[in-house]
């Protein structure tokens, strides 16, 4: 999401200055006093200021101009779809999810790419031995198609570094970094530009 702003904070009977960023899930707010507070697709503007309920509170954000934003953006957060660039009529393949493939929500997807030319391909890399032959798959991609490797968060046995290095050595660029799960990445790469 990355929206940023150094603002006016007020919470708790408190008010003081502090960086705040919006993320998926949270608000943090750094500062004097730093906060984390809990998104629950809840928030509207008065006047300038941006209002969060939680459990812990109201959270007001003196964002001016920038309040309706960020309250647009609360109430309706993008769902992984969106963030995949995954859209009805893309041909898709989807590889290695086994029965965990609820998020692609009735989109039709290829379980295998050995015929076929893709918008998307999408593969779940669980240890760094699979990133060994993804040839294939970028051999399946359309001119302008896309490679998601999907691989566990906070593993030392596969690193987003050794992702990256797969790419790369596919003649691919990455292009966007994208929170999958609580407990998977997804790292986008496609065709450098001519």
């Amino acid at each position: 999401m990355g929206k940023e702003a150094v603002c006016k904070v007020r919470f708790g009977g408190e008010e003081w200055t502090a960086k705040t960023h919006l993320e998926e899930d949270l608000i943090t707010v750094r500062g004097d006093r730093r906060l984390k507070i809990a998104l629950q697709k809840e928030a509207w503007v008065d006047e300038e200021w941006l209002i969060v309920p939680s459990a812990e509170g109201e959270l007001r954000l003196e964002l001016g101009a920038d309040a309706p934003k960020w309250a647009h953006v609360i109430q309706n957060p993008r769902t992984l779809l969106d963030k995949l660039g995954l859209k009805p009529g893309h041909a898709i393949a989807v590889l290695e999810f086994g029965a965990d493939d609820a998020w692609l929500e009735g989109l039709p997807y290829a379980h295998s790419v050995a015929d076929g030319e893709f918008d998307a391909v999408i593969v779940r890399v669980d240890a760094a031995s699979g990133l060994k032959n993804l040839t294939p798959l970028r051999d399946a991609l359309l001119e302008r198609g896309m490679l998601w490797i999907v691989f566990p968060k906070g593993r030392t046995d596969i690193t987003e570094m050794q992702v990256f290095a797969a790419g790369k050595a596919l003649g691919l660029v990455d292009v966007k970094v994208c929170r999958f799960s609580a407990i998977h990445t997804g790292l986008k790469f496609v065709r450098p530009r001519k």
